[in-house]
């Protein structure tokens, strides 16, 4: 059994028992930040404000140009540490790696700057990798709009697998793994990075997450624990340009050979087709869908005609695609 695991089955008791106090560290919880004074207060409070207390707050400011600092900074409970970078690296992945490096948990657990958690997250998370030893988990979450009123659960029922083994197919169709809802044990992640390659901005912890995920299981746990903000500012609006990296890190895992060919072109072919959904080219769907039909096997044939079919669903209901 992992030395993580054994550490948070006696933290978890002892804390229980009220015989540790909150500066005896089991998660660090890393939150890179760039100008979100708006809404960088309310995220830290949300951690704060855990029933599970053994906790260690990292925030690391990327060259703000508001205050997002400071505030970050006016919260005086000695779990909130907070970093700056002297200049501004341009994504999320140079703050995450520098947190990883600073943090003193056994677990990570990330988490966006205007994002939040639910009050029962990690003692959730906590009490699930006592049951299970796992070792990279997520949950499902609320989408919530700039004013915190909730829209809708975050991952579709459509996703159904509890345990997602090595080299899951499913992953490399899309990234549905929310960043805000993962914990990982530092053990499997010290020795690994966030591409920092501007490439990559939006979509560093999908490559992240193929990585892991070629030599560990991921673990969902199916109850909404989190919170994902739709603002105007946030990257991941930017459905297209998205779409695009997501075409990068596809291109870079072929490169590595870990995946069949076959698998890797169907993935990039559905790439292509959610860029033609987003374009708003249905004829154009149909074409490129015909096209690869014709050169792949049947099972990728079958995969296919159902993703094309989703696609046309979801047109007709004009729903926002961002994890199918």
């Amino acid at each position: 059994m992992p030395n993580a695991v054994w550490r948070i089955r006696l933290t978890a008791i002892l804390v229980g028992r009220g015989l540790l106090m909150s500066e005896d560290i089991l998660f660090s919880v890393v939150i890179p930040a760039y100008n979100a004074e708006r809404f960088i207060g309310e995220t830290i409070q949300s951690v704060l404000d855990q029933s599970y207390s053994a906790f260690e707050i990292i925030v690391v400011d990327d060259a703000s140009e508001d205050t997002t600092r400071q505030i970050a900074e006016d919260f005086k409970d000695k779990r909130v540490k907070v970093y700056s970078l002297e200049c501004n690296s341009g994504h999320a992945a140079a703050p995450r790696n520098y947190a990883i490096l600073k943090s003193q948990g056994s677990f990570i657990a990330f988490l966006d700057a205007d994002d939040l958690w639910l009050p029962q997250k990690l003692e959730i998370f906590c009490n699930f990798i006592e049951q299970t030893n796992a070792q990279f988990m997520f949950s499902n979450g609320f989408i919530i709009d700039e004013n915190d009123t909730a829209i809708k659960k975050m991952l579709p029922p459509r996703i159904k697998k509890n345990v997602l083994l090595p080299k899951e197919p499913l992953l490399l169709m899309t990234n549905f793994v929310p960043n805000s809802s993962v914990v990982v044990c530092k053990d499997i992640i010290q020795n690994k990075r966030f591409a920092e390659d501007k490439r990559f901005r939006g979509v560093e912890d999908y490559g992240l997450w193929l990585q892991l995920n070629q030599e560990f299981s991921i673990y969902y746990i199916q109850e909404a624990l989190f919170k994902y903000r739709i603002h105007d500012n946030m990257i991941s609006r930017d459905y297209r340009g998205q779409l695009e990296q997501h075409s990068v890190v596809l291109n870079e895992i072929k490169k590595a050979n870990t995946y069949s060919e076959d698998l890797l072109e169907l993935a990039l072919c559905i790439t292509d087709l959610k860029q033609l959904y987003a374009q708003g080219q249905k004829l154009s769907i149909l074409a490129k869908s015909i096209e690869f039909f014709w050169r792949t096997s049947y099972s990728q044939k079958k995969a296919l005609l159902e993703y094309t079919k989703y696609l046309y669903s979801k047109w007709r209901t004009g729903a926002y695609i961002p994890y199918v």
